[in-house]
């Protein structure tokens, strides 16, 4: 079966996966033999901020259509638009979702049309702004995929695929692409997530994250990755909030129910985040992000196409998340101990045939050759007879020119010189004659008479019904002549361009585009010869009375029934009719020859000339922009670009590339000799002849007539149309010529298409037609391809392995390979690459019988291997994420400006949202903070904390300069992400360690899991211990208490509890008093939700309970003697 995809893309990367992915799967639906286009069970999404699509860097696959791309900003707004609007979605309560964390527009210079430069917090604003737009997007895919004919479609498709039918499940697979490192996408996550789970089913709960990594952007630059480090942090920070988000902290965003997202969330951001970098541990190294994202789509596509991914990878991930990370869970005491691990890690590797890189070498290299010979065949084809030839390429290009005028004359039948007179001759009525012989019957009709007359007189009337019988055949032959003249007008400019073509196969471009001007001079001598040859006629016609008169010369009277009287009248219609009608012949000869000269060939030089410039410039110079096309393609070995990256490993020799092609160019030509078969295939790409016998009408011919030639409608019966000069549009660019380059490769029966049309099963098989020494080397280069890309597969990820050992007590990286439809079952491979797999496969990691994963099926061209960690880990042990970080942190850290640009609009959301701790974790350290403060374990001003016999320090400096002492605890809870930075710096748990004693001090006792960290019903032992006995523990600065009651030490225990509560109830009145002032000012000025003005009301409420819960459990302290309770 095959299940129905749900693919959203965030953001620059995000969008660039799915142009990849969707490329990927119109190729393996071309594959199948499906004609249907994207199926409706495959619905993609790319939201970005920009109006219009971007990337048009990426060329080698299109842009997704139209209705695929969600640009959320449009043309001409700007930032502070877009602040207003999400300022006015929920006047009253959307204070809480933007509290300390809001882009102030004033100061804001990104012009959000393009992008959100980088900006986490403007992307997420942005995205808060246009909520409503995106779930209206997700719900019109989830309706298309919920609709009959999706699952109708795939079970098509399946059928083409695998042979047989399969049920297609209800439900579909959601996946998003993003980056952790952008500004759009970074800071849309989460938000796209939640949104997906207000779809109905479960779908939406259950989100596959492929995520990038800041080290996939590295090749970049420092300059262009500016924000990369600061946004990876803050994404992982907020991604492992949400992560650890419950059913006790429900997350209700009042902005989120304004967009018609009304349902809390018990869990946020993806359910199953696959981590993605840039290498792996195994060599695999990918250079840039372009390659990373073509890898990803590759990789896709077989999530979206092969049953057996579907089952042992994706199924296998949404069942098994839990209980593997739970397995999984970290062994060290970290702040969030025992908490299920958030990342997992996706790799992947492919073995082959290659004949997808082999195709595109052949389209290419033979595209490259007819470029060459379009711009310089007559060059090349001069210096092959005389390497010796020093003349100019244009003169070269005259001289054939010349040679070729007579020859393209005559075969397009326009040729009027030397006694030839094929344009006239092709003009003359076939009833001429006919009209000749009657007009005659009709004169000797009127001048028959019973009597004879002398010749003066037979003279006399014959030459009197002459002009009238003359008038009278003119006008019947005009008739006759326009209506020729109409089919001429028809198919001169078909041969003419039939002509041009032969030209352009045999010289190239600018021999052909010489040739036409040449034909357009000669046309030109033509048409001055036509029209003295009319003077001349009319000027005869006018002697057809001495003409009568020299045929009667006899003496006496003739009789109507002497010879001479017949003869008479022919020479009389003849010089006074025909002599006009060969006249009005070569008028119209002439006038159509001058039309097409001027409307016709010359616009076609002109065009033949701007193809070749077109042609010369982008294929052979370039643009400034772009490597030029054509120089880029092959003309021998294969180039760097077609090799395979690490990660894919083909049974076709890459050396091989240039024999197999010539061979195969020999057997799919019927040219004998090697030479003719070069010409004969160029010849083929060049003009298109093949065409229309393989049915490719959907590819342009060479040269097409835009507007028709049409001349004066006085010269055509018929005519209609008043006179215009053609236009033409020509297809001899390099995009053109790829294109069919690769329909002739890929016509029906040739050698090239049966090669290329190979699957694996074919393609290993046995052959009778293939010699056994032959097959042998292809199966032998199959298992070492195999072999080689299981290794390859492991997840694409540096994970620490120090760390690794550390948290998870792993001695190694883990890897769970997961190999495709394997199409060999009854096959002479099944047990080879059984016996492969089971070796890869082995020592416990196997992911189930491999026996079900062989098939019968055709047309699978390469078996991927889909890999991952086979269980979450925690965020420190990957160094993929947390090295960015690290050096970027380290280079910030240095001033005060630096740290200011660093996190600048980095964090996106409220503090309690944004700490990388569970809730039930920070409201424990929510509570210690204030325990401490009350017992002086925590000096604020040297930012540490006592932590049994030692001192704790937390980061130094902060993420933030803190500028009131309420905004100091939510800037000391931000910076945990810089403590897990330094942790995977010094390979140690020490900087933790100011947290751990932070959430020690806020926890109950007896407690066995932090994941009832929010249980407060008891004293912590430290505060209990205070009020029962005066004993605070060491002390780092003089108590809270002591400050506002004195010394306590002699009090009794009940004075130490009342004292205690009275500070906690106070300092909560305090908080109260200032979250509703800032509430108000809130209401009239919005910026004082900015990170600038004040952090702390983005986690008021979690100040709120830690102090209710501080002042409750105080007040049910049991103070007595508590020895004799039982």
């Amino acid at each position: 079966m095959l299940r129905k995809f749900l693919f959203v893309g965030l953001g620059g990367s995000g969008g660039k996966t799915l142009r990849f992915l969707r490329h990927e799967l119109l190729g393996w639906l071309d594959t199948i033999g499906w004609t249907g286009g994207m199926p409706s069970a495959w619905q993609m999404i790319h939201i970005d901020t920009p109006t219009a699509q971007d990337g048009g860097e990426i060329e080698e696959v299109e842009l997704l259509p139209p209705s695929n791309y969600l640009g959320l900003v449009m043309s001409g707004v700007d930032f502070r638009a877009v602040s207003d609007k999400v300022s006015g979605a929920s006047p009253e309560e959307g204070w809480r979702d933007l509290a300390g964390w809001r882009v102030d527009p004033t100061y804001l210079r990104v012009p959000i049309t393009t992008g959100a430069g980088q900006y986490r917090a403007v992307g997420r604003t942005i995205g808060l702004a246009y909520a409503d737009r995106i779930l209206d997007a997700l719900r019109g895919a989830h309706a298309r995929l919920s609709s009959a004919s999706a699952g109708a479609e795939l079970a098509e498709i399946h059928q083409l695929a695998y042979g047989k039918q399969a049920h297609t499940p209800t439900e579909p697979v959601v996946i998003v692409v993003s980056s952790l490192a952008g500004g759009t996408g970074a800071g849309l996550l989460l938000d796209a997530c939640d949104l997906l789970r207000q779809l109905p089913g479960t779908a939406g709960r259950n989100t596959f994250g492929i995520l990038y990594a800041s080290d996939v952007f590295a090749q970049l630059g420092d300059a262009a990755t500016a924000g990369v480090q600061p946004n990876a942090l803050a994404a992982l920070s907020e991604l492992m909030n949400g992560y650890w988000l419950t059913g006790n902290y429900a997350r209700a965003s009042s902005l989120f129910a304004a967009a018609g997202a009304s349902t809390p969330i018990d869990r946020s951001g993806p359910a199953f985040p696959f981590l993605v970098g840039a290498s792996n541990t195994r060599g695999v190294t990918f250079g840039d992000q372009r390659e990373v994202y073509a890898m990803m789509g590759r990789a896709l596509r077989g999530w979206a196409t092969d049953p057996t991914i579907q089952i042992k990878l994706v199924e296998y991930t949404m069942a098994n998340w839990q209980s593997s990370a739970e397995g999984n869970a970290v062994k060290a005491d970290i702040v969030v101990r025992d908490h299920q691990p958030v990342f997992e890690a996706f790799g992947y590797a492919e073995v082959g045939l290659g004949l997808d890189r082999f195709g595109r070498y052949s389209e290419e290299r033979l595209a490259r050759m007819a470029a060459e010979w379009l711009l310089d065949g007559h060059h090349r084809r001069a210096l092959d007879i005389d390497p010796n030839d020093a003349r100019d390429p244009r003169e070269i290009a005259e001289a054939l020119a010349r040679d070729e005028l007579v020859h393209f004359l005559r075969a397009a039948r326009l040729y009027e010189r030397n006694g030839s007179d094929q344009v006239i001759d092709n003009l003359q009525p076939e009833e001429a004659q006919q009209l000749l012989h009657a007009t005659l019957g009709n004169i000797g009709e009127q001048v028959r008479s019973d009597k004879a007359m002398p010749a003066q007189a037979w003279t006399t009337r014959i030459a009197e019904v002459i002009p009238g019988n003359a008038d009278a055949l003119m006008q019947a032959y005009d008739e006759r002549l326009r209506a020729r003249a109409r089919s001429w007008v028809d198919e001169a400019p078909r041969r003419v361009l039939e002509e041009v073509l032969a030209v352009v196969s045999r010289h190239g471009l600018e021999t052909a585009a010489v040739l036409v001007r040449y034909v357009a001079e000669e046309l030109a001598d033509a048409c001055r010869e036509l029209g003295e040859e009319m003077t001349d006629h009319l000027r005869w016609s006018e002697g057809y009375r001495s003409e009568i008169a020299a045929r009667l010369t006899q003496s006496g009277n003739v009789p109507f029934t002497n010879a001479a009287i017949e003869d008479a009248m022919r020479q009389g219609i003849w010089v006074g009719g025909n002599y006009r009608a060969e006249a009005r012949r070569r008028e119209v000869a002439r006038a159509l020859l001058d039309g097409l000269r001027t409307d016709f060939l010359t616009p076609l030089a002109r065009s033949l000339e701007h193809a070749r410039s077109h042609l010369h410039q982008l294929g052979m110079v370039g643009d400034g922009v772009r490597e030029p096309l054509v120089r880029s393609w092959p003309d021998g070995p294969v180039p760097t670009r077609l090799r395979p990256p690490r990660n894919e490993f083909l049974v076709l020799d890459l050396d091989e590339f240039p024999g197999r092609f010539e061979d195969l160019l020999a057997s799919s030509t019927r040219s004998k000799l090697a030479g003719e078969s070069v010409i004969e295939a160029r010849s083929s790409v060049i003009v298109g002849d093949f065409l229309s016998e393989d049915g490719s009408a959907d590819l342009a011919p060479p040269v097409e007539i835009r507007t028709a030639w049409s001349p004066d409608t006085s010269w055509l019966l018929g005519g209609v149309q008043p006179r215009a000069a053609a236009t033409f549009t020509t297809s001899f660019s390099a995009e053109d010529l790829l294109r069919r380059a690769r329909a002739w490769l890929g016509r029906p029966a040739a050698s090239f298409s049966r090669f290329l049309g190979s699957d694996l099963r074919s393609y290993l098989g046995d052959d009778q037609t293939v010699d056994p020494a032959e097959t042998a080397q292809r199966r032998a280069a199959f298992r070492t391809a195999l072999t080689s890309a299981l290794g390859a597969a492991e997840p694409l990820v540096r994970l620490d392995t120090g760390l690794l050992s550390l948290l998870h007590h792993r001695p190694s990286i883990p890897q769970r390979p997961v190999p495709s439809t394997l199409p060999f079952k009854d096959h002479p491979m099944e047990e080879v690459v059984a016996d492969i797999l089971s070796h890869a496969l082995g020592g416990g990691s196997a992911p189930g019988d491999l026996g079900a994963q062989f098939s019968t099926a055709q047309n699978v061209r390469s078996i991927s291997i889909s890999s991952t960690l086979g269980a979450a880990h925690d965020p420190l042990v990957f160094a993929s994420i947390m090295d960015p970080i690290v050096r970027g942190w380290n280079a910030a850290k240095q001033s005060p400006p630096a740290r200011t640009n660093f996190w600048t609009s980095r964090r996106a959301r409220p503090v309690e949202e944004f700490v990388p701790a569970s809730h039930e974790v920070i409201l424990a350290m929510t509570r210690g903070w204030f325990t401490g403060l009350l017992l002086g374990r925590i000096d604020r001003e040297r930012r540490c904390i006592a932590a049994g016999n030692k001192t704790c320090s937390f980061p130094q400096p902060l993420l933030r300069e803190v500028g009131q002492h309420r905004d100091l605890l939510p800037a000391v809870l931000e910076a945990l992400g810089l403590a897990y930075a330094e942790v995977a710096q010094l390979q140690s748990l020490e900087p933790l360690g100011a947290y751990v004693a932070l959430r020690d001090l806020g926890l109950q006792p007896g407690l066995t899991t932090m994941q009832a960290a929010h249980v407060y019903e008891r004293l912590n032992g430290a505060l209990d211990r205070w009020v029962r006995i005066g004993d605070a523990g060491p002390k780092l600065s003089t108590p809270v208490v002591e400050l506002r009651s004195g010394d306590l030490t002699s009090a009794s225990a009940t004075d130490r509890r009342e004292a205690a509560i009275g500070v906690f109830t106070s300092t909560a009145r305090d908080y109260a008093n200032e979250i509703e002032l800032h509430r108000k000012r809130s209401l009239d000025d919005a910026a004082v939700h900015g990170s600038e003005r004040a952090v702390w009301p983005g986690m008021y409420s979690m100040i709120d309970r830690a102090l209710s819960e501080l002042v409750t459990a105080l007040e049910h302290l049991e103070l007595g003697d508590m020895s004799a309770v039982m």
